[in-house]
């Protein structure tokens, strides 16, 4: 059964909230009554009072009593769809969900259908963040499943369907759940109390069911309730012990920061939705708030205690604006704070439900209804004062746009653009008006569109004006007022190009080589003139740049409709070289539209040539000077060379007047030139200076002066050193080295024997030095000075007494030319001669009686020496 409750006194607080400005913002407050049956306890908070509306029947019950709390809760979401807010509220003793509408004005509508079967353990719930998506997991030990249900709104209109149950991976019994990420939220995150866990699971976009296995999960010991905040912080309860851990989600992965010490075991708590405060009761009358700081860290600020020792202090809830409202849990009454960072604060109100038992109240959630309804304000492009050109172009029809943006809406409230309507003079040639949107209606939803006017151009200008009602909702209407403007049909203007096109253009006033050439292309407006405004009534000629010698021809040249033509005339210059230089001009003349290519000639004469003379390079330089060759005395020669270049026509470098002065200028010959003329330029590049010196005995130095004439120039005289070394000395041998000298033989007891060699110097003194290598062989003197013209002579002797015949060798050298001199040695040492004595004949007697006589001796002898012995 399908039933609607009425609020007026919660619009009556909407209406004080609008015409008092600093009144505190009103909530919407719903609880669940802890009861059986059970009901949604509904208020109205605007502080610090808190009106309590008739309770809306659940179709559900819980199994709580006035001394028992039933572990169920009511989760609320706020939809930017005027009707579509919904509110979700669990039933454990009916094993169920009962889901509500609830209005900008706090009119509250069960769905059809509801309640919606679950399972066992229904204690806790997560909406999506659309809303078009509950999760319902289901505690129970041993179990982990998670019953999604689907959901649409349309115009205040709920659809509800069952997409089934899925059992999580590695969780048992399931005690609270939160789904995080944008759109239509991206992971459902849970806590197991059994598996001391909590872990977030993918959410598949199209079904809406989550995944079986969790991104990760961490450990939290028998974890109950569990709050995530838009930013990724979250807060999970120590059901076994007075702490809270702390926590931060990221694409589903979860990571513990800090724990912080709660008054009592944790239970169930809320963290605000800019995740800056979090709060948690337990099993007993307190609560302890903390604040969470930018990465998910929990410092506690402070507790309270009801004062009620039959109340339980579990459930709690922040609202938008970070007020936190208490459910004091069979004591029937609803606390408001507005905690701090540093404090939580007294109370800033206390009321008591009204609810017919004291068993009341269980979850708790709030909305923090929209704002009230302003109409939105209307800001156009192009503005009134502006007015609306159309766009220039040919004779056709042309669209133009007013751009129309809404700002500032907010509830119900709209402006709407309509009534168009064109007059004037012109207004036969501007189209039908109409509108995007459609209706011409702009709020919070929709927020841009457009004025669409259209008109034809014509042969001539058309002017009229736009006239739009804006009515405001709420507000007054107000008419809009546009001048409009139909440019006439645009009609290029035609270009005449002197020389026309093709045709060459000469570059004049250059002379010689290296002056500068003028060149231009004029450009008239030919008839018929042009009309109109804008691109399609421009004529626009740019010449690419051409490349050297030529320069310039790189403006543009425009004009549009009948208007004048600037940028005229396409102009340049060249630089003349020694030929005609030719190159192509290319040009894109631009037309409305039409580009055609045109292309001239350009042309730049030969220039006169102007003389240079050659800058002439010697070698050896100036500075380096001129030393004549090493030699014997006599004529010595000498060059410098001559290197011509840079002649241009008819210059050209003179080398004459070429003199040689100084001490020693007597050793020098005359001084030629080659060529004989001493002229260099363009044809004579090369040449020389020729020079020639007497080598005597002793050096000889001058100077060698020429005149070198530039013509066109000056006249330098160019100076270089010169040096004529003396003469070198050269020793020549009487006897030519290499043949042997033989000494005289002689026979003992003759001392030795000797044998003479003369050497002779020419152009210098010289000195011979001379050793004789073999025993027996001497030379004197060791040392043999000659002078130039007088020969000087060495002595070779040989001495010895064996007989027979001796070699050696005999070395000279000397510093001059001509040496080294090497001779073989040959001396002949004789026997002395015998004397033939006649002996005379003897006969056989004779010969007896000489041996007798000799052995008679040799008797006589051996006696002799026996007794000499004794």
């Amino acid at each position: 059964m399908k039933s609607r409750l009425s609020i007026p006194f919660i619009v009556a607080s909407l209406l004080v909230m609008l015409m008092s400005v600093g009144h505190a913002q009103t909530a919407f407050v719903f609880a669940g009554a802890n009861d059986n049956p059970n009901t949604l306890i509904n208020a109205t908070f605007v502080s610090p009072t808190m009106t309590y509306a008739a309770e809306i029947a659940s179709g559900g019950t819980t199994t709580g009593t006035t001394t028992s709390l039933a572990f169920n809760q009511v989760r609320a979401i706020r939809s930017t769809t005027p009707g579509c807010s919904l509110i979700a509220q669990t039933n454990n003793g009916s094993n169920n969900v009962s889901i509500y509408t609830v209005s900008d004005t706090g009119t509250i509508t069960p769905a059809s259908g509801s309640p919606f079967a679950t399972g066992s353990g229904t204690q806790s719930i997560a909406w999506a963040p659309d809303g078009s998506a509950l999760y319902v997991p289901l505690a129970v030990g041993g179990s982990s499943s998670v019953v999604t249900f689907t959901v649409s709104c349309v115009a205040g209109v709920v659809t509800v369907t069952n997409a089934g149950a899925t059992t999580l991976t590695g969780f048992d019994l399931l005690r609270d759940a939160e789904v995080v990420g944008s759109g239509a939220g991206t992971h459902l995150c849970v806590s197991g109390t059994n598996s001391n866990n909590v872990g977030c699971f993918a959410i598949d976009s199209a079904t809406r069911l989550p995944a079986t296995a969790a991104v990760n999960t961490i450990t939290v010991t028998n974890v109950r309730g569990m709050r995530i905040a838009s930013n990724g912080c979250g807060v999970a309860g120590v059901g076994s012990a007075a702490t809270v851990q702390g926590f931060s989600v990221a694409s589903g992965t979860v990571t513990a920061t800090n724990t912080a010490a709660a008054t009592t075991n944790a239970r169930y708590g809320a963290i605000s939705s800019d995740g800056t405060l979090a709060a948690f009761g337990g099993f007993g009358t307190q609560f302890t708030v903390m604040s969470v700081n930018a990465a998910c860290s929990l410092t506690v600020v402070g507790s309270n205690n009801n004062g009620i020792s039959t109340s339980l202090v579990e459930y709690m809830v922040f609202d938008a604006s970070n007020r936190l409202y208490v459910a004091d849990s069979l004591a029937n009454q609803v606390r408001v704070f507005a905690p701090t960072s540093a404090a939580v604060g007294a109370a800033i109100s206390t009321s008591i439900t009204n609810h017919a038992t004291v068993n009341a109240p269980g979850g708790i959630d709030v909305i923090l209804p929209p704002p009230p309804s302003v109409a939105p304000t209307l800001t156009y492009a192009p503005t009134e004062a502006a007015g609306v050109t159309f766009p220039a172009g040919g004779a056709s029809a042309v669209s133009a746009s007013i751009a129309v943006t809404a700002a500032g809406a907010t509830g119900t409230g709209e402006a709407v653009v309509n009534g168009c309507a064109i007059t004037g003079a012109g207004a036969a040639s501007f189209g039908a008006v109409s509108t995007t949107p459609a209706n011409g209606t702009f709020n919070a939803a929709t927020t841009s569109g457009s004025i669409d006017l259209s008109c034809t151009r014509g042969p001539t200008a058309a002017t009229a004006s736009l006239s739009c009602t804006e009515t405001r909702t709420p507000g007054a209407a107000v008419t809009r007022t546009w001048a409009l403007s139909c440019p006439e049909t645009d009609v290029p203007p035609v270009f005449a190009y002197t020389p026309a096109a093709t045709n060459t253009v000469n570059f004049t006033g250059g002379t010689t080589v290296g002056t500068t050439g003028s060149g231009s292309i004029a450009v008239a407006l030919d008839v018929p003139a042009g009309s109109g405004s804008g691109t399609t009534a421009t004529t626009t000629t740019t010449c690419t740049s051409p490349t050297a010698p030529f320069t310039g021809f790189g403006q543009t040249v425009t004009a549009t409709g009948s208007g004048a033509i600037t940028g005229a005339p396409l102009s340049g210059s060249c630089t003349l070289g020694p030929s005609v230089e030719t190159q192509t001009l290319t040009c894109s003349q631009n037309s409305g539209g039409v580009v055609t290519t045109l292309s001239w000639t350009l042309s730049c004469p030969v220039g006169t040539a102007v003389p240079v003379a050659p800058t002439l390079a010697y070698s050896p330089t100036e500075a380096a000077g001129v030393s004549f060759p090493a030699g014997g005395a006599g004529v010595a020669n000498a060059t410098i060379s001559i290197a011509a270049s840079g002649a241009v026509a008819t210059g050209q470098t003179v080398l004459s007047g070429c003199a040689i002065s100084g001490a020693g200028a007597s050793a020098y010959g005359a001084v030629t030139t080659t060529p004989a003329n001493g002229i260099f330029n363009v044809a004579t590049t090369s040449g020389s200076i020729d020079l020639s010196c007497t080598r005597g005995a002793t050096a000889a130095t001058a100077s060698l002066s020429c005149n070198e004439t530039a013509t066109p120039g000056a006249v330098t005289v160019r100076t270089w050193a010169l040096t004529c070394p003396q003469a070198q000395a050269n020793v020549s041998a009487g006897v030519a080295s290499g043949s042997t000298v033989v000494l005289p033989s002689y026979s003992p007891p003759t001392g030795g024997s000797s044998t003479t060699l003369s050497f002779s110097t020419s152009g210098n003194a010289a000195t011979v030095n001379c050793s004789a290598m073999g025993a027996g062989f001497a030379v004197s003197p060791a040392a043999l000075n000659l002078s130039v013209g007088t020969p000087g002579t060495i002595t070779v002797t040989y001495t010895g007494s064996t007989v027979g015949t001796f070699n050696g060798t005999l070395e000279c050298t000397t510093t001059a030319n001509g040496g080294p001199f090497s001779y073989p040695l040959s001396a002949t040492v004789q026997a002395i001669p015998v004397v033939a004595v006649p002996v005379p004949l003897l006969s056989d007697w004779n010969k007896l009686l000489l041996l007798l006589a000799a052995m008679g001796c040799g008797v006589w002898f051996v006696r002799a020496s026996e007794k000499a012995k004794t």
